[in-house]
This record gives structure tokens, sequence and C-alpha cells, in this order.
């Protein structure tokens, strides 16, 4: 007799054998497919075109008598290690080659966990729950001495699991096959970084472990279904566990669970744990329980971070006022630099980030909303969890996603519902700058990641800038005078041509885009010169006919025609300028693209036969709608190139020119306008 490792796990040969034949018989996979590439491929003498569909019946293989002698029969010794076995393309449950079922050992782990959990009764025999109370040392000697007693079938023995504690060391014993993966993922501590002190950490949330849940939950379910027999429904999180019934069955669930919770590596708090009941039955309760530790309450309490308890309790926003007041009185004003916030600008601020806002929703206000779709999202689910249904109706996931779109319908109307009272209560100054923040395009710096590769990180002084330019708030600490003399403010600062920073500006834009039509188009210039006139005259009197003339950037391709080479120019305004208070934003972009068609296209089109488009951009990052066209286009272009969804390349186009834009208006803002004198020192 020796002491039951998990060496022992190996020796399952025959609980091997009638997995491997159920699978046969009755594959997960009916059938898998393969597309063929181009050029197609002869098979048996048969040419089969280019990017056909291959279906491969699994179930028909699996019993083909050419492969299988009496194919219909179960007989688990057919695939006796001693015997030989099919081929790879015979016997494929989990799929064959590259695309293997990524999962198909973890998969043959459950099957043999699943085939063992029906021995874990065997824990429970009067014989393990003596020799547990002290017969021998240790409580695998015990649970070894009373699974090989004379009574217990010898071909049992290599089933048993030990629960000693739930970690990583006990799923090694019960899933081998994931063995390499669990233990090199819980070796060492992981490294948590927080507020510059390092944490370390052995939680399987943290690390990232997408199999911690799934270990956890195998570990667990023995505890839980003997929980079942105190007829109380039970659900888990974790090691977070919940009962509702009557008082009565839930005070069985909780003495059980206090008494065979150790023997399987779980120990209840009490002083944790909290009985929400009816306000009638506190008492009755409180006299159940007694005792026991446990606090009971009838209002309500948190439980996972959501609110569990009376609808009275769950509804009641006011208990979000406290945390209001700190997003108010503290977040803000340390996240903007400004304060006090009075409502206007709170509701301002609550705003979705498309519609001029920051989306720091007030609490108080959508505790009620965001309660009422939680609740239609997951009744359907909650129901089957209150009925202990085994299976998940094929429909579920259409129910859920049908009460989404409703919910996120009800959510717009909200909004815009929102913005229309707000804009009507609005100085006209701040309307403007939420009309302009809500602009596409506008916020894209306030919704990326803050990569610093993709230069999309802004430091703490530059962001609070960022926030005064897109609200017409005051920056903190600006000069009084401009070298120029004139007074110094922020539309000053915008268009005040000392320093060179309205130029810099430009040529950051251009670049950029310069870098991106390089990517996908031949033949690109930056700054190219056009043709001289000879003689020819242009319609307009505003059109450039000067010798010499450039625009910004030209590539060869870009629409998609023949050698004809695309001309662009950019310009970019600030929209918050005296002459421009009047007047919506789609004037002013069709100001400015008119402008300068009238400037270069008829030079472009009939001089050099080629076609040219006006990039126009306001300093808060919107475009006009010429430079939304192109920039579409180019966003297609490399989304092809690059084999990558259009959507993701175009929000990172936009990203890299909001920022772009960004960091040159705060160049404008902040940028030293005058040289720092030098001082000779004279001996």
């Amino acid at each position: 007799m020796h002491e039951v490792t998990a060496d022992d796990l190996d020796k399952l040969k025959h609980t091997e054998q009638m997995i491997q034949e159920i699978l046969r018989m009755y594959p997960p996979a009916a059938s898998i497919s393969k597309e063929l590439p181009k050029g197609g491929m002869v098979m048996s003498g048969y040419q089969i075109p280019e990017y056909s569909q291959l279906m491969f019946r699994n179930a028909v293989m699996c019993r083909n008598p050419e492969y299988f002698n009496d194919p219909d029969t179960f007989d688990p010794s057919r695939v006796d290690a001693d015997k030989i076995r099919p081929g790879p393309f015979v016997y494929f449950p989990f799929g064959i080659g590259y695309r293997t079922c990524i999962g198909r050992h973890f998969a043959m782990a459950k099957e043999d966990v699943v085939h063992l959990e029906r021995r874990l009764k065997l824990w429970l025999k009067d014989e393990v729950l003596q020799s547990l109370k002290g017969k021998h040392p240790t409580r695998k000697q015990a649970i070894h001495t009373a699974l090989v007693a004379p009574n217990s079938p010898p071909e049992l023995v290599p089933h048993i699991i030990l629960f000693d504690t739930l970690n990583a060391e006990l799923i090694r014993k019960v899933s081998m096959k994931t063995e390499v993966v669990l233990i090199n993922t819980y070796r060492e501590d992981i490294d948590l970084f927080v507020d510059g002190a390092t944490l370390l950490s052995t939680e399987g949330t943290t690390q990232g472990d997408p199999l911690a849940m799934a270990m956890y939950g195998i570990g667990i379910l023995p505890l839980i279904k003997k929980l079942q027999t105190c007829d109380v429904t039970q659900t888990w999180y974790a090691d977070d566990a919940a009962a509702a019934g009557s008082t009565a069955n839930i005070r069985c669930w909780w003495d059980m669970i206090t008494k065979a919770g150790p023997m399987f590596g779980y120990y209840p708090n009490a002083s944790k744990t909290h009985l929400i009941v009816k306000q009638e039955y506190v008492q009755s309760a409180k006299g159940l329980f007694d005792g026991s530790g446990i606090t009971v309450i009838a209002d309500g309490d948190r439980y996972l971070g959501a609110a569990i308890g009376t609808r009275t309790y769950i509804e009641h926003s006011e208990l979000f006022i406290p945390l209001e007041n700190a997003i108010r009185t503290i977040f803000l004003p340390s996240l903007t630099g400004q304060s006090p916030f009075n409502d206007t600008d709170r509701n301002m601020l609550a705003l979705q980030t498309r519609l001029g806002g920051l989306g720091i929703i007030n609490p108080s206000l959508m505790s009620l909303y965001h309660y009422t779709t939680s609740v239609n999202v997951t009744s359907a689910l909650a129901n089957l969890v209150i009925t202990r249904a085994t299976l998940m109706p094929s429909d579920l996931g259409i129910q859920q996603l049908e009460e989404k779109n409703l919910a996120r319908n009800q959510r717009k109307a909200m909004e815009t519902a929102s913005v229309t009272e707000l804009l009507a209560i609005l100085p006209a100054k701040q309307k403007r700058s939420v009309e302009i923040a809500s602009e596409k395009g506008a916020s894209s710096w306030l919704n990326a990641l803050p990569i610093a590769r993709h230069g999309f990180a802004l430091h703490k002084s530059a962001f609070r800038d960022a926030i005064c330019l897109r609200y017409g708030w005051q920056p903190p600490l600006l000069p009084s005078h401009c070298i120029c003399g004139s007074i110094y403010t922020v539309e000053h600062a915008m268009n005040c041509p000392s320093g060179g920073f309205p130029s810099i500006r430009h040529n950051e834009v251009r670049d950029l885009t310069s870098a991106f039509l390089s990517e996908v188009c031949h033949n690109v210039h930056t700054e190219p010169t056009l043709q001289p006139l000879q003689g020819e005259h242009l319609k307009y009197k505003s059109a450039n006919g000067e010798v010499g003339a450039r625009l910004d950037v030209a590539a060869q391709n870009f629409w998609g025609k023949d050698h004809q080479t695309a001309y662009f120019d950019v310009r970019i305004f600030n929209p918050f300028a005296q002459s421009y208070a009047n007047s919506s934003m789609s004037k002013c972009y069709r100001k400015h693209e008119l402008d300068k068609k009238r400037e270069y296209e008829e030079r472009v089109r009939e001089i050099e036969h080629e076609s040219f488009s006006p990039l126009v951009f306001s300093t808060a990052g919107g475009m006009g709608p010429i430079a939304t066209t192109v920039y579409k286009r180019i966003a297609s272009l490399i989304a092809d190139k690059r084999q990558e969804p259009y959507s993701t390349t175009l929000f990172w186009l936009r990203c890299k020119l909001s920022f772009s834009l960004l960091r040159s208006a705060i160049m404008c803002l902040r940028g030293t306008r005058s040289f720092i004198p030098t001082h000779n020192t004279i001996l």
C-alpha cells in the first residue's frame, strides 16, 4: 500500500479508453471545413476548384468499417494503446492540423474530472469520516485507507482526488494535462504596481489567468453539490457564495458550509456575511441565527459591487450623493485644475465625449437607469438560476441582445434630451464650446488609450490645458501681454504669427498626411511646385497664379485612377475666433474649402490635369467634409494593406490627427515667442 499521488492518475487506463470511444461514436464536432487556396488541388484524380469548401465528416469517418471493426458497437478496448490506432485523418474529435482545438487537452482533463467526480461521494462514507477524526496522522492516509478498504472495489483506487486546499497544487492533482500551464502560472508572484509601491500577488485574476476561474470552479464544485441538499438557490462567483430561500433552509445551508467547507478547503467568514430578510422576519431570523456571527438586516447591502435587497434600498439614488459630492469637489478639480463646478458645468461634463462632455456621469441621476437596464438584460439568465435549470435556451443570447439594443436606444434618447436642455441654458461661449467639442474627431484624444509609442500620451499640465481649450475656460498662468504688444488671450495665442507656431501647426498636419499617403500611394511629394502659367487665364481673382506656387502634398493613384496625381492643401482655423462667433461649424468649413478651391482647383485641374482636395481642420480637432472623405479613403487603403478592420484604422488615424492638432494648439498657447537673451560676461 502506498500513498496516492498525482502519478496514479496516469493509470486511469479504462477511463481513458471509455472517453476515447465515446468521442469516436459521438464526436463533439460532427464535421470540420477547410477553404482551398488559390489554384485549388487535385484529389483522387479530380480537380477541385480554388476557394472551394471541403467538408470533413468526422461522424462518418469515425464509423468507417474500413478502419473500425464493428463500428456501431461500443467497445472501449478498440483504443487500447497496445493496438494499432487509426491515423489522425480518421479520428479527429477536436479537429486536425494547425486548426486543432486549442482546448482539447483541457477538455479531456475535464472529462477525467467528471468521471472522478462521481467517486467523491466516497469521501463522505462513515469510514472516511471516522478515519479523519484521528486514526491516521494525515488526511491523505485516512482517505486512502477508507477507499482501499475490503468493501471498496480495487479498480477505484486510481480514481482518488485529494482535496487538501484549493490551490494550484490541488488542480495539478486533478488535471495532469494542464499541469504545465498552471504550475508556470502560479510558480512566482506577480508584481502589482499601486501608487508607487509594488505588491506581490498570487491571485489568478490579477495575473490575467483565463484558467483561474475554471480551475477554482472544478475544485469547489463538489462542495456546491453537497450544499444542494439544503433546498436553497445558490450563486457562486469564485469564492463569493450566496444563497436564497427560507430562513430555516439558509440556516441549514450555513451550518453545512461551516462544517463541510474546511474539508474542501473553503472557510466561510461569518463577520463578512449578511442575511437580508423582510422587516417582519427580522426578530425571528436573529433568533434563528443567534450565535452564528451573521448580521441580520432588513433593507439591503452590497454584493460583488452591486446592491441587493429591497427595491427601496436598490432604487434609493440618494445613496450615491456622497460619491457625486466626491466627484464634484475632489475628482473633477484634480482632473481639470478648475473649481468650483456649478450644476450646469457638472451636467456638461456628464455628457458623452461625442456630445461634447467628458463622459463622467452623475451616479445619483443615472443609478436607476443602469439598475433597470441590468434587470432587463439579465432577467432571462436570472430566471434560469432561480429555476435551477441545467441548460440554457438557444435564444438566450438573442433575448439579451434585444434588451441591450432597447436600452441603448433609450440611452441615446435620454442623452439627446439632456443636450437640448443643456444648450438652452448655457451661456453663448460655453454653448459654442460644446457644439465644437461634439464634432466628429474633436474628442478622439479623450477616447484613446494613453499609449506613448503612438503619441497618445499627455502630461498633467498639457491635459488640463487641453480641457480648458475644449470648454473655453481660462488656462492658468498665462502672460498678460504678447511680445507683439497685444493682450495675451487664448484667441490671440492661436493666431499670433510670432514664434512661427501657426506655421508649425500647419506643417505637422501636412507631414502626418504625407506619411499616411506614403504607406499606400506611389510618388508622394511634400510641397510640390505647380507648373507656371503660360498665357492661361484663371477664372477667380483670388486664384494663385504666382510662379513657384506650391501645394502641401501630392500622391499618385490615390483615387484609383491610373497615374493620376491627387493634390492636397491644408488649412487650420481657430473656431473660437470672434469672426466665427455667429457662424455654424458647417458654414465655417464650407467657407474655407471654397476659398482653397478658388485659389488652386482651377489651376490644378486645367494646367496640371489632376485632382485637388482642400483639407480644412479646426484647432479643436474637427475636419471639413472633403477632408473627412479623403481621410476615410486613406484609412480604407491602409486597412486593406495591413489587413486590419477599417473602423480600427480610421479611429487610429483620427487619433493621430487629433493629437497632432491638440499638441500644436498647446504649443501656440505655451510656446516661447522670444529668444532667451544671452548674457556676455565682461572680464
